[in-house]
C-alpha cells in the first residue's frame, strides 16, 4: 500500500526532522504525514506528487521552502 506513498502521521509531531526531500518514487502522501513538524524549514520534492492530503504539513510553522523541482502535483484533497 505504501510502496509509492508517504503514509498518514508518517513524521507527525516530529521536533528533530528539520529538512527533507521526499524521493521521486512517491506519489502519494497521506493525510498529517508531517503535521507539527514545527522545527521543519524546507522540503524538496525529487519527482511529480500526485496527490498531497489534508494537513499534510498543517502547524509546520517554520516552513519557509517548498521546492517542486521536477513535475507538479494534481490534487490537494483529504485521503
Amino acid at each position: 500500500m505504501f510502496k509509492n506513498a508517504l503514509p498518514g502521521y508518517f513524521a507527525y509531531g516530529c521536533d528533530s526532522l528539520k529538512s527533507i526531500t521526499i524521493p521521486k518514487n512517491v506519489k502519494i502522501i497521506y493525510k498529517n504525514a508531517f503535521y507539527g513538524c514545527e522545527n521543519l524549514t524546507s522540503v524538496k520534492f525529487a519527482g511529480a506528487v500526485n496527490n498531497i492530503g489534508k494537513s499534510a504539513f498543517s502547524k509546520c510553522v517554520n516552513l519557509k521552502t517548498v521546492n517542486f523541482t521536477k513535475g507538479y502535483f494534481k490534487k490537494v484533497y483529504d485521503l
